[in-house]
């Protein structure tokens, strides 16, 4: 039971003005308003409502302070503070209160579709505070709408149902010290002009952050999580938005788009299932980054690609193994020579793929003829005529000293050609790895993989870096 009185602060210097020497009515009184008294002892306040009806609330002096200046948001408008009585409290005051909280909600709705928590008693400014959360908006509202119209009672008391709207907003903390100063402008912004909707930064123990945002209606919650949903989310490129972008998810695109990061400072995630592009950072680090890929796109399109094979009865056994030995895996010698785009090498068919414009192309080609001419003329008649197995990536004899027989289907292979396809799909991510020999779809087992780590032929870090 409140003491008759109460203390009004207002968000707006003006309102001081225009509510002094009011009097108002508040339920079913008259109350005067007059500037308050300040106590050097006592929380600032800006005006005194004194003949107020004991059983008002907060919620009723701020409709009544709102309707005299015809503004309807009173809840951000004004902070007020009704003094009590101190009241003896039942035993197990708190639970009694929860479990009467819980009945009333539960009639009004199920009991399963709420979430009720029930604070402290404060005996001097309010009876009790209790928050019931929904996941059903229209139920809520519906909710408080009856508990609003039916003046409900718990203990002698009234009970006033506010309908408050919460969503929340995560961020990687990675993601949000790159972020940060766009997020705290936007925070700023609502904080500043738009008072209905509040917006908090919470750490979490995990190392990332929670955006939870609060508004007094459902539409302008949608409206800015929207907001904060595409800071954080960023922006989505696909094929309605960018044509041809799977060039970017080759090898030398992913190459060019770790590029574009470090430039930009964006964070660039490929999904190469859904083939989108996701770039999240900063409004000028987003638009700079997704300028740059449009660009990098634009330059692969205008690039004409062929396809050379490595096998078959004009090329000479060893052709592909000696390309890599003199080139490595990455090509980047051979594309420095000619001034091709990229070069991707599928050990499985035995081919090379290039792209370039037409000059590198012509010069690429003729590279890898000169190379083929050597082999052949140093192709002895030992080699041909030898009993033992060929390799099925190099199509050469293989070397006793130098086998290696997979465990699923036992076909042997030179060690140094297992090691370059494994090398091969790490670094193209194709998995998983089948025997390249015509025909064999088996794949490649544990035993496989530990025969090149046991071995150092592979290091445990470049599978664990690439898978």
């Amino acid at each position: 039971m409140g003491k008759g009185i109460g203390f009004v602060s207002c968000n707006k210097p003006e309102d001081v003005t225009l509510l002094s020497n009011l009097r108002i009515q508040v339920l079913d009184k008259i109350s005067s308003i007059k500037p308050a008294k300040q106590r050097p002892d006592v929380k600032k306040s800006d005006l005194c409502i004194t003949g107020l009806s004991l059983n008002a609330c907060e919620e009723d002096v701020k409709e009544a302070l709102a309707h005299s200046l015809g503004v309807d948001n009173s809840k951000s408008r004004f902070n007020v503070i009704i003094p009590r009585v101190n009241c003896p409290l039942r035993t197990n005051e708190l639970g009694l209160v929860r479990t009467e909280m819980t009945n009333m909600l539960s009639t009004l709705s199920r009991p399963d579709h709420f979430r009720l928590n029930v604070r402290e008693y404060k005996q001097q400014t309010v009876t009790a505070n209790a928050f019931a959360t929904y996941n059903d908006a229209d139920m809520c509202e519906d909710v408080a709408n009856k508990i609003n119209s039916g003046y409900s009672y718990i203990n002698g008391c009234k009970v006033r149902a506010m309908v408050d709207y919460k969503s929340s907003v995560h961020v990687k903390g990675s993601l949000f010290h790159v972020l940060k100063q766009d997020i705290n402008e936007k925070v700023e912004m609502y904080q500043t002009q738009c008072q209905s909707t509040t917006v908090e930064i919470r750490s979490l123990k995990s190392g990332h952050y929670s955006l939870d945002i609060k508004s007094n209606t459902l539409q302008k919650l949608a409206k800015a999580k929207i907001a904060f949903d595409k800071l954080v989310h960023g922006e989505v490129l696909d094929e309605d938005v960018l044509n041809n972008m799977q060039v970017l998810f080759i090898a030398e695109g992913r190459a060019k788009i770790r590029g574009i990061e470090k430039l930009t400072g964006a964070i660039i995630i490929l999904d190469e299932r859904r083939m989108q592009i996701t770039v999240q950072g900063s409004t000028d680090s987003k638009d700079k980054s997704i300028e740059l890929i449009k660009t990098e796109v634009l330059r692969c399109t205008e690039l004409r690609e062929t396809k050379f094979s490595l096998k078959g009865e004009e090329n000479p056994p060893g052709l592909m193994k000696a390309l890599v030995v003199k080139y490595g895996l990455s090509f980047d010698k051979l594309k420095t020579e000619t001034g091709l785009s990229s070069i991707t090498l599928n050990f499985r068919y035995h081919e090379i793929s290039m792209s370039g414009k037409d000059d590198a192309l012509v010069k690429a080609i003729s590279i890898i003829r000169e190379l083929k001419e050597s082999l052949s003329n140093a192709k002895t008649t030992a080699n041909a005529c030898t009993d033992l197995p060929d390799c099925p990536v190099c199509l050469t004899p293989i070397d006793e000293s130098d086998m290696y027989r997979l465990e699923y289907c036992g076909h042997a292979y030179c060690e140094t050609c297992l090691t370059t396809q494994v090398r091969v799909a790490i670094q193209n991510k194709e998995f998983p790895v089948s025997c390249a020999v015509e025909k064999c779809d088996k794949g490649f087992v544990a035993r496989d993989f530990n025969f090149q780590i046991r071995n150092s032929l592979i290091m445990p870090s470049e599978l664990s870096r690439h898978l």
